[in-house]
């Protein structure tokens, strides 16, 4: 239990019963999210959840890709709003759509029996210039045995590159020493 503790902690999960919720919370996360099942399930209550993890991979992607399209366009420094807030990439009618069809997944889950919930971890880095990134935990479980808290990893292994730094022998070099 001891080493359980070391390597990992709880988390609050949070139940969410519309599509808004949902939305507002993936777009908060700007980490990968992960997504689990606790319990056993309809099969009909696992189709509806890949379909919601499917959707919601889709709605990040639009959104990315629109940023993006900013980018190459050279319009990303006239962009006021915050560049990784996909929100600002839809507009209210697209919004309100998205949850809608949220909506429509969640009550097919939970016709089910079964609940979503949603959970944040925060991750920092022992580096100034660097922000702290925000993991959303999503969960399927039974409605009658609904955690309340999941455990999670303390620490997530990520590798920040360093931009590639052209050497005088026109070679990249990526920070070594030599």
């Amino acid at each position: 239990m001891v080493e359980l503790e070391k390597y990992t902690e709880l988390i609050q999960i949070t139940p969410i019963r519309n599509g808004r919720t949902l939305r507002t919370m993936l777009e908060q996360s700007t980490f990968y999210w992960v997504v689990e099942e606790f319990g056993d399930h309809i099969p009909a209550a696992r189709e509806a959840f890949a379909k919601l993890e499917n959707y919601l991979d889709n709605y990040l992607e639009i959104g990315r890709a629109k940023i993006e399209a900013l980018c190459t366009r050279g319009k990303l420094d006239d962009y006021l709003k915050d560049p990784r807030n996909i929100a600002h990439e839809y507009s209210t009618t697209e919004r309100i759509r998205i949850d809608a069809d949220l909506d429509a997944l969640l009550a097919r889950i939970l016709e089910q029996h079964c609940v979503v919930g949603a959970g944040f971890k925060r991750y920092s880095f022992h580096t100034q210039d660097r922000d702290p990134l925000l993991r959303i935990h999503f969960v399927l479980a039974p409605d009658a045995a609904f955690p309340v808290k999941i455990r999670v990893p303390r620490a997530v292994p990520i590798q920040i590159r360093r931009p590639a730094v052209t050497s005088k022998d026109g070679g990249t070099d990526r920070g070594s020493k030599s």
